[in-house]
């Protein structure tokens, strides 16, 4: 049986690092500074959008699975302010949930930065898109803290 090695570093040049770290920065500052939901989505939009413009130039696997972790949450949280406005209950997204993600976000920064692994940091990613699922909601109704870092 083959095992899967979860400890897999980002192997681009530093300058990419950086600007990924660059984007990472931006989107989280606009994301305090918003107050509408939607832009808030609107900004993280850009990370996932950068790391998939330096795959271009420096492709690298993990960068990959990092930008399909992040575009997946960027849909579901633009499902949940969808859902959220039309006013169909439950609303599952709040301030709550986006102060989650900036602390992520911040990880994720520092760890591509200082070139430390991200496998936790991608689980809390999966939890946060979990959290906005009809079960995750569920979940937490039911007392399960699903957002637990």
């Amino acid at each position: 049986m083959k095992l899967i090695k979860l400890v897999r570093l980002i192997q681009i040049s530093d300058n990419y690092k950086k600007i990924i770290c660059d984007e990472i920065r931006f989107v989280i500052n606009k994301i305090n500074e918003s107050q509408q939901y939607e832009e808030k989505a609107y900004y993280l939009s850009g990370i996932h959008n950068m790391i998939w413009r330096i795959n271009n130039l420096d492709f690298d696997k993990h960068l990959i699975f990092i930008h399909f972790a992040l575009s997946h949450l960027h849909r579901e949280v633009v499902n949940s302010i969808e859902i959220r406005k039309q006013g169909i209950p439950p609303i599952r997204i709040n301030e709550e949930f986006f102060k989650k993600l900036i602390k992520v976000l911040e990880k994720l920064a520092n760890a591509i930065e200082e070139n430390n692994k991200t496998y936790e940091i991608l689980e809390n990613i999966s939890l946060l898109i979990y959290s906005l699922t009809g079960n995750g909601y569920y979940l937490q109704q039911k007392g399960i803290k699903v957002i637990d870092f």
